[in-house]
């Protein structure tokens, strides 16, 4: 998924112009994911357990592009 910038952000061309965003359901496929585009990136929010998501996190990457990673909750 892709979407512009959160609401309350300030648009920037350069900053933050858009988001690619990341669902998976399997945590190593995520965590490589991380891992490949962490390299050089800015960690904007560590990857661990958030409030909505038991593994999340934000970076933005040596070519400028802002990732968000997530995981589903399990369902019971």
């Amino acid at each position: 998924m892709a979407f512009d910038v959160w609401p309350g952000q300030p648009y920037d061309q350069g900053q933050n112009a858009s988001y690619v965003y990341l669902i998976a359901t399997d945590e190593a496929e995520l965590r490589a994911a991380w891992d490949g585009l962490a390299v050089g990136a800015e960690v904007r929010q560590p990857l661990g357990p958030s409030a909505w998501s038991p593994l999340a996190g934000q970076l933005r990457d040596e070519f400028g592009v802002v990732w968000a990673f997530d995981m589903p909750q399990q369902q019971s």
